[in-house]
């Protein structure tokens, strides 16, 4: 292996697969500055509110195919259980919904786009968890090159973090779960 001493190429020889080219991202790429991250606060804050306009809906329509009410709280209703297989089941012509303990993971038959919702929080369904933000930015058309400038999910975490406290994010506190962040 051969590393330029800047860090900007490695290259990597495989015996498999011949040689490759590597772009190496610095640290200070992968661990975004809190003045990058300030600097990038207003794509990052119609992100986080486009995510809970999502999350709210998808939610919404959940409730009115199997009947339940969102302010209900509690585990899933049982309808929602009984219409899915595996914990998977149909929300409609365009969307999936996967149960996992506190979460619903809706994703689009259409375009691939994921959304993870935590159901325990209801009912707000916008609170931004690093790793399913991320994730949502990755599958969302429009947040594709949001997600290519975080570089990963860890500097996710720390932008919410930053944008909390910087004032951009709402620092919601709830009964039993400590603090959640959203977009208002």
């Amino acid at each position: 292996m051969s590393i330029n001493e800047k860090g900007k190429l490695i290259i990597l020889f495989l015996p498999k697969d011949g040689w490759k080219l590597f772009h190496h991202f610095s640290f200070q790429a992968i661990n975004l500055t809190t003045q990058e991250i300030i600097e990038n606060k207003v794509n990052i804050y119609l992100c986080a509110k486009e995510f809970r306009s999502d999350a709210s809906l998808l939610m919404l329509k959940l409730s009115q195919k199997f009947n339940f009410n969102l302010n209900d709280c509690g585990a899933w209703p049982e309808p929602v259980y009984k219409a899915r297989r595996n914990c998977k089941g149909i929300l409609n012509s365009e969307w999936t919904f996967f149960l996992h303990g506190s979460h619903c993971c809706f994703e689009n038959l259409l375009n691939g786009q994921i959304v993870e919702v935590l159901y325990t929080e209801k009912p707000e369904f916008g609170f931004l968890d690093g790793f399913f933000f991320y994730n949502y930015m990755q599958t969302t058309d429009k947040f594709k090159d949001l997600a290519g400038w975080f570089i990963n999910y860890r500097s996710v975490y720390d932008a919410i973090e930053i944008l909390s406290e910087e004032g951009t994010l709402s620092k919601i506190k709830r009964i039993g779960s400590g603090f959640k962040i959203l977009a208002l």
